[in-house]
């Protein structure tokens, strides 16, 4: 797989994670010059706990962390979308002022738990009617004014919380992915995919300007073959170590990538 260059301007405006600078040998997005995925702090702390707790003691807290997931789901979904409630609100009064009278949602269509589909919940960001492929570029004529300054805030992705308290979804998880990329005879893309994706996680931190990536004619080629192995990649690793003090860390860095 070839590498994102770091020379191309219009892909190294991805914001870096912890321990990750083109003058450390690593590209915005997460890959290293190698074509690598570099690993990020977050990640890279809790593999060290993980370690440290031995093994059967590590086997142990990951069953603890895994049931007491969906609780915190519940109880940090739920104060979440009581708090966002006040700006979808406001949201919405901000459409109606501009003249949009399509819908406020936007239900798309992703892989969920178990390779089965689900609908997840969005604010629409692009002009009613818009057609196209399932992806984003820069300076997407489909997306409005209003829906620009929703994503650049990821503002967009509130009404997820509702699939989060209806179990769709969790906080912290693999991305949810459009189908027409997921290949379930892939041995990587069924570790992914077969698990509960999340609101945010690993992969949506570390490609959290991914849209910056998403220029040129070849848009869907470059996502496909180096956007979306390196996301699987994060997202396998993700999985492999996850434990509740990895999920909260990566909601915290969440709120100040987004406050940011």
């Amino acid at each position: 797989m070839r590498a994102l260059k770091p020379d191309n301007p219009s892909r190294i405006q991805m914001t870096l994670m912890d321990g990750c600078s083109p003058s450390a040998g690593c590209d915005p997005g997460g890959l290293s010059r190698s074509g690598r995925v570099v690993p990020s702090t977050i990640l890279g702390e809790s593999v060290r706990r993980s370690e440290a707790e031995g093994g059967w003691r590590a086997r142990s807290s990951r069953i603890l962390d895994m049931d007491s997931k969906r609780a915190i789901d519940l109880i940090l979904g739920s104060i979440a979308l009581v708090v966002s409630a006040p700006i979808l609100a406001g949201v919405a009064m901000g459409m109606r002022l501009s003249g949009d009278r399509g819908p406020f949602f936007h239900r798309a269509g992703r892989v969920g738990e178990g390779g089965r589909p689900i609908s997840v919940l969005k604010i629409r960001t692009m002009a009613e009617g818009s057609r196209g492929l399932g992806l984003t570029t820069r300076n997407d004529p489909r997306v409005t004014r209003l829906g620009r300054l929703l994503r650049r805030h990821r503002i967009d992705e509130l009404p997820q919380l509702i699939n989060v308290l209806r179990g769709d979804m969790s906080l912290v998880g693999p991305r949810p992915e459009d189908p027409i990329f997921v290949d379930l005879s892939d041995p990587l893309h069924r570790r992914v995919f077969m698990a509960k994706p999340g609101i945010t996680g690993l992969a949506q931190l570390e490609f959290r300007a991914e849209i910056n990536l998403m220029t040129g004619p070849d848009y869907e080629r470059l996502y496909r073959e180096e956007i979306l192995p390196a996301k699987l990649r994060l997202d396998a690793e993700y999985l492999e170590h996850r434990t509740t003090w990895l999920d909260l860390r990566i909601l915290a860095r969440t709120i100040g990538a987004i406050v940011n």
